[in-house]
């Protein structure tokens, strides 16, 4: 995501978005993985001039931050099961 500079703004906000209301960083960190890697099969429709980087191989792009997502949520596993159960911890500092 680093590498795309459009995608750093919508997974902030939607990341500060999600922990405002859900109050669970995990599941935040897991459903922006998920929705930027999905995202990320649209950059190859963007002029080329709004990347900082050559979106010929978009489609490598896209599949390596799927494989990211998987890889974050295989090791949020332990965390998944806390929040199927209601046992998550949730953060206090965000109102």
């Amino acid at each position: 995501v680093a590498t795309c500079w459009f995608l750093i703004p919508i997974g902030l906000i939607l990341y500060l978005l999600l922990l405002k209301i859900q109050k669970k960083v995990s599941l935040a960190s897991i459903i922006i993985s998920i929705t930027l890697s999905g995202l990320s099969f649209f950059l190859p429709l963007l002029p080329s001039w709004f990347m900082n980087f050559q979106m010929d191989s978009g489609v490598a792009y896209s599949i390596t931050l799927c494989l990211i997502a998987i890889i974050l949520i295989v090791r949020h596993k332990d965390n998944i099961k806390r929040i199927i159960d209601g046992n998550e911890r949730k953060i206090k500092w965000m109102k």
